[in-house]
Order: structure tokens, then sequence, then C-alpha cells
């Protein structure tokens, strides 16, 4: 999607989130990637850990999907805060300030939320607490050979538990067609994961991989083609920032936008 990442700024300005941040992360992400496939016993340090965690916390919000989602959860959240300055509108207003607050919403407009939304978008997408707790999260390599079997790839690409924070909580991330990461925040769930064969734990991870993609799934060949086929898109996972609008509607009796 041409300019995902380009948001509007104050003064008639734009963002180029790309730009300005994520091909670094990106690159940084590539280059540690490369060393997790090459090395016989990676070892990563702090600085390295914290890029696999702001690397793989990004991905969690950066599809169209996510990015949609949390500009109309910007758009309601924007609104709710307007609504309570209308009862106290006369209390804040300064002197340079319309006389009214319908002068001043008429003034503003109905797109101003789009001023606040790359600055919202920041803040979510690097969540310092949240790239922190999966920078503690223990993390593994684990090599997949597997004869005719590879970790497919998609555009929901981090296989995960709906919760992180339990005994049970992991996150996984094909490296490459044989390789993953995988990140558990209790280090005896390494345990039942390596309880399981190689070819039960590629089949798990490209189940989840395949039934939660909504655009596309990668692979070297076409040899998995019916198990794709079979799968594609039956479970599509909310992003995080559908998660918390479908939460904004539920509360807020918001009718969110068809997404």
């Amino acid at each position: 999607m041409k300019k995902l990442y380009v948001f509007p700024a104050r003064n008639r300005t734009t963002l180029d989130f790309e730009t300005l941040l994520f091909r670094r992360i990106d690159q940084r992400a590539s280059d540690l990637f490369e060393k997790i496939k090459t090395e016989i016993d990676p070892q990563l340090d702090r600085s390295e850990t914290e890029t696999l965690a702001v690397f793989l916390l990004t991905l969690m919000h950066r599809s169209p999907a996510g990015i949609a989602a949390m500009r109309e959860l910007s758009r309601v959240m924007f609104d709710d805060v307007r609504r309570g300055m209308r009862d106290r509108y006369d209390a804040i207003r300064t002197e340079h300030d319309p006389k009214t607050f319908e002068e001043y919403e008429a003034q503003a407009g109905p797109n101003e939320y789009l001023d606040h939304f790359s600055d919202i978008f920041r803040t979510v997408v690097f969540n310092e607490r949240v790239a922190a707790f999966l920078a503690r999260m223990h993390w593994k390599r684990i090599n997949l050979i597997e004869p005719g079997r590879r970790l497919l790839l998609s555009d929901d690409p981090l296989i995960r538990t709906n919760g992180l924070a339990g005994q049970e909580g992991h996150v996984a991330f094909p490296v490459s067609p044989t390789i993953a990461v995988i990140g558990c925040n209790d280090s005896r769930y390494f345990d039942t994961i390596f309880s399981l064969t190689a070819r039960q734990l590629i089949e798990a991870m490209n189940i989840q991989t395949v039934e939660s993609a909504r655009h596309f799934v990668v692979d070297v060949d076409e040899s998995q083609l019916r198990f794709v086929a079979n799968r594609f898109g039956s479970k599509p996972r909310p992003t995080l920032s559908e998660a918390s609008l479908r939460d904004a509607a539920d509360q807020e009796d918001v009718t969110p936008l068809n997404l």
C-alpha cells in the first residue's frame, strides 16, 4: 500500500515513518537475523534483544488494517475529549479562542484529530513498556528441519498467544524457512515447546500463519500450496488496534467503521 506510513502532522505537514523510523529498525533487525541464521550458537546482547523486541512490536501495528483501526480509534478518543470540552469551554477558553464551542468546532473541522494521529501512532507502536516486556522474555533460536516442510510467512507473521504475560505466553517469528526465534514469558515453557517434533512445530506455526493471513502467504515454491489454500484467512486475528476499537465500541456505544 503506497504511503501506508505517511501521516498528517501539525501545520499542514506530514511525517513519513518509513523514512524516519522503520527503515532503520528493519535494517537492524535484518542484520540481527543474519547473525541468528549463520552463527552456530548466537548469543544476543542487551542491544540486540531490544532491537528484536522493537521490531516485533512494530509488526503488531504496521499492517493496513492495524493502521486503519488505530486511525479510527484516535478519532473516537479525540471526539470523546471534545465532548468533555463542550461543558467546560467557557471556563477554559482564552481570549484568542472563538466565543462559543460551536464556533470552535466549526473552525477546527471534522479532521482535526488527524493532526494528533501521528503522535498517537508513535506512542503506541514504540510503547516502551511493551518493548521492555518483550525484551525481558526468554529467547531461543530453534532449527526446524523436516523434509517437505518449511516455515511459511504471511502478512500476519507473528505466531503468538492471546496473552503474553501468562505462564504459557510466547511469541515466535520465522527468520527463515527452517529457523525461528521463540520468546517465552516463563522459561519453563520451553520444555513444552521442545517436547514437540520439528514436524509438529512447523505445522502448528504454519497453521496460525496461514489462517490469520489477510493478503498473502510466502513460500519458496508451490509445494505447500494445498495446505495454504485449505486454510488461507480462515481465522484472521484482530490487530491490537482493532481489538481496542471494539472494546471502545462496547464501552462507549461507538459504531466503528468497516475496516
